[in-house]
């Protein structure tokens, strides 16, 4: 408050009012001072303090009135910070805090303590004189805290006159009620694993906040030392059985206490090699061979036990191998393949760590005779080459030691000829059919076959003649002109043919370039001559048969249209 105000009113009856005459006293009335040049009838009275103000009225006749007294107060002084006690500190209450302000006002008096509180570390604070979340007002001035977690507090007095003192220190209350408790416990998965490391997250809860997580193993004996679990995960990387205990601690040091959350299997040492027996050797067997595991190997590391095994087998003498497969009865493989199959196994244990493989067994199975051989490198289409080789191949992937032939000549059912071998070359002209049979291993022999279309053989390199009708001289209109394709060996026959006039003009009689094959060796087409000039040409038949064995042919022509 910065002045107050007084007025004075005054009445006269007869002369009326002249003036007002104001007096002060600043000790309680004891002494007075008049207030120099004033008559107004209002005056500000402006000391800090008390004040006792009096007045009376002087009318025109110069008489003067009784007087009339009030007391005014001011105070412009903001009164003295708070002084706030009883917060925590660094500590933590399990229960409500009560903190106090210390105030006073030497001008006009406390009229009241406001308080404002925090619940973020200071960001935000509460309105001044607002309810005060999560806390009460006490008499004397004072405020209780529940809310767990940290509050900051700070207080202010506020004088009779309104003046706002400044904020006091802040005070720090921290409460926590409860001891932590688990939300989220993931356990180790059961079973065996070869992974680096195996990972779980562990979860507490508390009406505050988790300061840190804990945990600790043991393979044998005693748990070791607690190490702690950042970021609430727990990280296992030995190779062992560990089991595991963790441990939650709060802001305010109270503990879940240690807790039991599984075992971490860990192995990432692969099996020993295994000793297996059970092959042929050098014999040779007409059914299915069981190779099986005779004798674990020994390891340093007993970790993950056995799951499951694995076969491995070569066909080609171990030149290359199949990929690893699980085999159908643990400990074993069965061998069904016809042939010579080389077998390997190797132990995959719990954790899916894959162990060394065993030496090599060798297995021989032939349970039937050979089959019929596949023929190659024969064709049904005609060639004009010096030879063709043909070849027999097993036709049941069976194994074979030796082969024998028979050929064919023309399309006889006789043959011509026999000898041993897998392979023949073909030189005779004309067409050559070759059957294959083959011995197995046991001595056993197949049928004879595999001639269609690979043992086919079919040579012509004999270039064929051209041969012309008989033509009217001379010849006009629409004539046939007739040429035949004579193959001098009774092979391969017409193939692709092209029949010209050349003489005054050269034209296309007729044609055929289709890669349909014409089998016929006659070449017959109507040409009507009058769509050349009048005059002597050549008849030209050029042309191939199925060998690709070229011929040429002409004969003279007259044409003598009207």
């Amino acid at each position: 408050m910065q002045a107050v105000t007084l007025t004075a009113e005054a009445t006269d009856a007869q002369s009326g009012v002249a003036s007002i005459a104001w007096e002060t006293s600043r000790d309680g009335g004891n002494t007075w001072q008049p207030v120099a040049d004033t008559s107004a009838a209002s005056i500000d009275i402006t000391f800090e303090g008390t004040t006792v103000v009096r007045a009376s009225a002087i009318n025109n006749a110069g008489m003067r009135s009784g007087t009339s007294a009030t007391t005014v107060r001011v105070d412009r002084t903001a009164p003295p910070a708070a002084v706030l006690g009883g917060g925590t500190g660094d500590a933590w209450a399990g229960t409500n805090v009560t903190l106090t302000a210390s105030a006073h006002d030497d001008e006009s008096g406390v009229s009241h303590v406001e308080y404002s509180v925090s619940s973020d570390g200071g960001t935000a604070w509460s309105a001044w004189g607002a309810p005060v979340p999560n806390a009460h007002l006490l008499l004397p001035p004072g405020i209780v805290i529940s809310a767990s977690g940290m509050t900051l507090v700070r207080a202010r007095v506020v004088d009779a006159a309104g003046n706002v003192g400044a904020s006091s220190e802040i005070a720090t209350v921290r409460i926590d009620r409860t001891e932590p408790s688990w939300t989220d416990l993931d356990a180790f998965r059961s079973g065996w694993t070869d992974a680096a490391n195996l990972t779980m997250e562990i979860v507490a809860s508390d009406d505050v906040a988790i300061a840190s997580y804990w945990y600790r193993t043991r393979t044998t004996g005693g748990w070791g030392a607690p190490r702690p679990a950042t970021g609430g995960k727990v990280t296992i990387s030995d190779e062992a059985a560990s089991e595991v205990q963790v441990e939650a601690i709060d802001v305010a040091g109270r503990t879940t206490g240690w807790t039991w959350v599984g075992v971490a299997l860990i192995d990432r040492t692969g099996p020993p090699a295994p000793r297996i027996g059970g092959g042929t050797g050098v014999g040779w067997s007409t059914g299915d061979v069981d190779v099986a595991i005779v004798a674990l190997g020994e390891s340093a590391f007993e970790g993950a036990p056995y799951g499951s095994t694995q076969a491995s087998t070569s066909t080609n003498g171990g030149a290359t191998w199949s990929e690893w497969e699980r085999t159908a009865r643990e400990g074993s493989y069965t061998v069904t393949g016809t042939g010579t199959t080389l077998v390997r196994l190797r132990l995959v244990d719990a954790a899916g760590n894959i162990g060394a493989a065993s030496t090599e067994e060798q297995v021989h199975i032939d349970p039937t005779a050979p089959g019929v051989p596949v023929s190659t490198g024969g064709s049904t289409e005609w060639a004009n080459v010096a030879l063709r080789t043909v070849t027999a191949t097993p036709g049941d992937g069976a194994a074979v030691t030796a082969y024998e032939y028979r050929t064919f000549a023309g399309g006889s059912q006789t043959p011509s000829a026999e000898g041993v071998g897998g392979s023949l070359d073909i030189t005779a002209e004309g067409e050559t059919r070759v059957e294959f049979r083959a011995r197995d291993a046991s001595g056993r022999w197949g049928l004879w076959g595999g001639s269609w279309p690979g043992g086919y053989v079919r040579l012509d390199r004999q270039a064929p003649t051209v041969e012309f009708g008989p033509f009217p001289a001379p010849v006009s209109g629409t004539h046939r002109f007739v040429a035949s394709f004579i193959s001098n060996d009774g092979r391969s026959s017409l193939d692709d043919w092209t029949l010209t006039l050349d003489g005054p003009v050269t034209t296309t009689v007729c044609s055929n370039t289709s890669a349909g094959h014409n089998r016929s060796p006659g070449v017959y087409c109507d040409f009507d001559t009058r769509t050349v000039p009048n005059g002597t040409f050549d008849l030209k038949l050029v042309g191939g048969d199925l060998a690709g064995n070229s011929a040429t042919g002409s004969i003279s022509v007259d044409v003598d249209n009207p």
